[in-house]
């Protein structure tokens, strides 16, 4: 026969579900850190691509002014950016707070062979544009380079600028 001591000690209902619930909490921890952690990966890659896309627009404009020759008749990159400017640039505002009717008098966009073209380009989830004024000494000219986006999740749409003055090459 077997005998059964009335000694024997096994984990109680009470001490089970204790150890259920801290490990519920562990676990919930573990999984808000990684969305987080997730998120913000994210917002630094979107901050990255835009970046990138902006410095490509801002180093066109550069590349056209370096490549002007005052010598020459024909027209030039750098006379259809300088021909797209403006009296004064707008503040950006509250533009990006909808992206399906974007639109800023003056946008363009510098393409890879230095033409210009009409509007507010669309690049995957980004919206990037150029617009040009006049610097305050007509030594210079201001290029002013946008981009406006979408970010995943629950937040409002985020927005990016740069400015560089070039000297007039002319």
């Amino acid at each position: 026969m077997i005998k059964i001591s009335r000694r024997q000690a096994g984990d109680t209902l009470v001490e089970v579900l204790l150890a259920t619930v801290i490990l519920s909490i562990v676990l919930s921890g573990a999984y808000t850190l990684s969305n987080r952690a997730t998120r913000i990966n994210q917002q630094a890659f979107e901050r990255t691509q835009i970046t990138n896309l902006l410095q490509q627009q801002a180093e066109l404009a550069r590349s056209a002014r370096d490549s002007y020759n005052p010598q020459s008749p024909a027209t030039q990159p750098w006379d259809g950016i300088v021909g797209r400017a403006q009296g004064n640039v707008a503040d950006l505002g509250t533009a990006c707070n909808d992206l399906s009717t974007l639109s800023r008098s003056g946008a363009f966009h510098i393409e890879p062979n230095l033409s210009t073209s009409n509007g507010i380009d669309v690049i995957n989830l980004f919206r990037v544009w150029t617009e040009v004024e006049r610097g305050t000494d007509s030594e210079y000219w201001d290029v002013h380079v946008y981009g406006c986006w979408e970010a995943v999740g629950n937040v409002p749409n985020n927005f990016t600028s740069l400015v560089i003055r070039l000297a007039d090459p002319s």
